[in-house]
């Protein structure tokens, strides 16, 4: 019923109607609305420079402009980008008509009776705060993100990804090797996903799993392995992370069992990092022949939930070592939220 009530309500506006109520807001409002907007946001001609919606990045890529035709926008990352309908798209998670829907809101206009099209907003619109999304996150196909991880080699097979991880990161390709914490995508592209031939050309080969609440692989991030413009790490596109978080192997035996493993005598302890690189650097420092003294986790922009939470044993020591910025605040806020004070919980600086 609900969804029905909101196909009737959709067909009393239109696309132009939409995108021309948003235009005259202003990119500003528009982008305040959306939660895409902050004192720090660069600003351009007729608009900003901000993260891209449609993929992680920690620094601003996409420029969101008002060019006299109304608000477009364009990431120089992920190559992603549209009018203003487009970026409501990736920000929402949702459908075109629905962007529709969620454009003429946000704009303040007065939904028509009996069909008729709007050709007014409201007097004086105050654009309307984001709401949560309750859409279950978007993940890459099962069957395809099975297909590119059983195309890739481990990162010591491969040459050019052995030595970027060894000569630019300092990370032993062996040690990642062994422990099943990343791979190296392909030397070709044939028979890659539609979301992952791109990486191919944009040099971005090395493959890390993103794992659910339950240990699951539902995604991967591909890392940048020459020097470039644009995104160091890209997603799968048309897909998120939220919800996931990378996990080495006693990380991921947490998840599935929801305790620490039994077969460790070692009091639970869980490290958790911010991004691909800090998460590899510090799960090769676990040793491999006596049982883990600690476990690790990596977390990026939607990645920590309650779900994730709920999977940390009780009475376990957490080290949070995310990065000291807004948004490794941000992260260890509420990793520190969600378990004090069922953890032991410290962040850790420097």
């Amino acid at each position: 019923m609900r969804a029905v009530a909101m196909d009737e309500r959709k067909r009393g506006w239109d696309a132009w109607e939409v995108k021309q109520a948003l235009a005259r807001m202003g990119v500003q409002s528009v982008l305040s609305s959306l939660g895409l907007l902050s004192r720090s946001t660069p600003r351009l001609a007729g608009g900003y420079m901000i993260r891209c919606p449609a993929h992680n990045e920690r620094t601003p890529s996409c420029a969101v402009a008002d060019k006299g035709k109304g608000i477009v926008w364009h990431c120089k990352g992920c190559d992603k980008g549209g009018s203003v309908l487009d970026l409501i798209m990736a920000v929402r998670g949702c459908t075109f008509q629905e962007a529709i829907q969620h454009g003429g809101e946000l704009a303040g206009l007065v939904q028509p009776p009996d069909g008729a099209h709007a050709t007014r907003p409201r007097t004086s619109p105050q654009p309307k705060a984001p709401q949560p999304t309750t859409e279950a996150p978007r993940y890459p196909p099962e069957a395809e993100l099975d297909a590119l991880l059983e195309r890739c080699v481990r990162v010591n097979q491969d040459a050019a990804v052995a030595e970027y991880l060894s000569n630019q990161r300092g990370i032993c390709p062996d040690a990642v090797a062994v422990r099943d914490l990343a791979l190296a995508l392909p030397s070709s592209p044939d028979g890659l996903p539609p979301w992952a031939r791109r990486w191919h050309y944009t040099h971005h080969r090395i493959i890390t799993p993103w794992c659910d609440s339950t240990g699951r692989v539902r995604s991967v991030t591909a890392w940048r392995i020459v020097e470039g413009e644009g995104a160091k790490r890209l997603a799968p596109s048309g897909a998120t992370r939220r919800g996931l978080v990378l996990a080495d192997a006693t990380a991921r035996e947490v998840l599935v069992a929801g305790r620490w493993p039994a077969t460790n005598p070692n009091p639970p302890r869980v490290v958790v990092c911010e991004g691909e690189p800090d998460f590899v650097a510090r799960a090769i420092l676990v040793p491999l022949l006596t049982p883990p003294e600690y476990c690790v986790f990596g977390v990026g922009a939607g990645a920590w939930t309650e779900g994730i939470a709920t999977r940390i044993p009780d009475g376990a020591v957490v080290c949070i070592m995310t990065h000291n910025d807004e948004p490794g605040e941000r992260y260890a806020r509420q990793i520190f939220d969600n378990l004090d004070p069922r953890c032991v919980v410290r962040r850790y600086k420097g």
